[in-house]
């Protein structure tokens, strides 16, 4: 089997290289523009709207937030922390490993397995030389902020983000035993109150690479995951942990890259796995003896 060393697309581009002979590293090549916005700008960004005087009107809703101005630091601080959370979450967080020996090494045929690479670059200039490009507004979580979005099917991607989406923090319900949101996590079940460690800058980016949420392409509870407290409490869910079948970007990649030239190739298959456990990050208040009728649909936690 041969393999393209490179690959380029209007949603990424990948670059597959050999480490040694029994292990390649696939890295998908991501092109981010961030652009700053201020409170003195006007214009429309998808669904929300800024009228020069620092207020955003979200289209879709009618809600209305406060943008403030940046400080040079603010919006470095931004950048660095940007890069450094999707890198974190996102970077060597999965393996593909193949079901029979492929790769012609030095020692013959062998199984190698592709590490997951994840490589982001910000492009400060024009964001037509960008995969996707971010308008970044200067709202924080006080009094409150909007809900951030990835519109996929823009080209390039566009989305809008909060100054505070690149910080980690816990969602929470009300933090007694008697709630009233029907979005309640089930274990074995049996509904629970559960708070979850996020990042929705890592999960937004989840959408950049074309994943839906964990459950379903819609913002129903059901699509966070909340039927099973092990999938809400991943990326695509409402928490930190990565899933094996988060790798479908790369797996589907893989395919671009290996040139098959006979039967033997097609007999080669990969499937993804995760390449360091993961750790827990929600915290289970314990199970709810009543659960009220309010039927609230998660819009305003995430993107779509």
């Amino acid at each position: 089997m041969h393999y393209l060393i490179s690959y380029k697309s209007t949603n990424w581009d990948s670059v597959l290289l050999p480490l040694d002979d029994n292990t390649l590293q696939l890295t998908i090549q991501v092109r981010v523009h961030l652009r700053k916005v201020e409170p003195t700008d006007r214009g429309i960004f998808d669904d929300l709207i800024i009228d020069g005087k620092g207020t955003i009107t979200d289209r879709s809703s009618g809600y209305k937030y406060q943008a403030n101005p940046w400080t040079m630091a603010e919006w470095q601080d931004f950048e660095n922390e940007y890069q450094k959370v999707i890198t974190n979450y996102w970077d060597k967080k999965f393996d593909l490993v193949p079901n029979r020996p492929w790769y012609k090494s030095s020692k013959g045929l062998t199984p190698a397995k592709i590490v997951c690479g994840l490589s982001m670059d910000i492009v400060k200039t024009s964001p037509a030389q960008a995969h996707v490009a971010l308008s970044i507004f200067n709202t924080r979580k006080k009094p409150n902020t909007f809900r951030s979005f990835i519109n996929t099917t823009a080209v390039p991607k566009t989305g809008c983000f909060n100054r505070s989406d690149v910080e980690t923090d816990m969602f929470s319900w009300m933090p007694h035993r008697y709630r009233s949101e029907s979005a309640v996590s089930r274990i074995n079940g049996v509904a629970h109150a559960v708070d979850y460690v996020r990042n929705t800058a890592a999960h937004e980016f989840g959408h950049i690479l074309e994943l839906d949420h964990v459950g379903g392409t819609g913002n129903d509870m059901r699509d966070y995951g909340f039927n099973n407290v092990d999938d809400a409490d991943t990326l695509l869910g409402v928490g930190r942990a990565q899933s094996a079948k988060f790798a479908k970007p790369w797996n589907q990649r893989l395919r671009g890259h290996l040139i098959r030239q006979n039967h033997e190739d097609q007999l080669v298959n990969f499937t993804p796995t995760l390449s360091t456990p993961q750790m827990i990050g929600y915290w289970d208040n314990g199970e709810l003896i009543h659960v009220g009728g309010n039927l609230w649909m998660l819009k305003s936690l995430f993107g779509l």
